[in-house]
């Protein structure tokens, strides 16, 4: 969901995280319920990471995708065993690092 509602032309920037290369294209934005949906004609490359923002008269939404072709998506994470969740802790604990 965007931040605001805005159809046609829109700009996409989408930028690779592994090559730090960043690519702007113009693409046409329609509305379906609250949801905007566009298809940008970017190539993605299996493996990396990348930051996108879409934008018209204002910044509309901006995220993350990481490509992969696993297909077990209940099983897939792209950050296991970097959180972990402490039990049992009291509520006047605190956890400085």
């Amino acid at each position: 969901m965007p931040r605001i509602v805005e159809t046609g032309s829109l700009s996409l920037s989408v930028t690779d995280e592994q090559e730090n290369k960043s690519t702007t294209e113009s693409v046409t934005a329609s509305q379906s319920g609250n949801f905007v949906s566009i298809t940008p004609t970017y190539t993605f490359k299996e493996g990396n990471f990348y930051y996108f923002v879409v934008s018209g008269t204002a910044e509309l939404y901006r995220g993350k995708v990481f490509c992969t072709d696993q297909t077990d998506f209940d099983k897939y994470t792209t950050n296991e065993n970097i959180y972990n969740e402490y039990e049992k802790a009291e509520a006047n604990e605190y956890i400085v690092i």
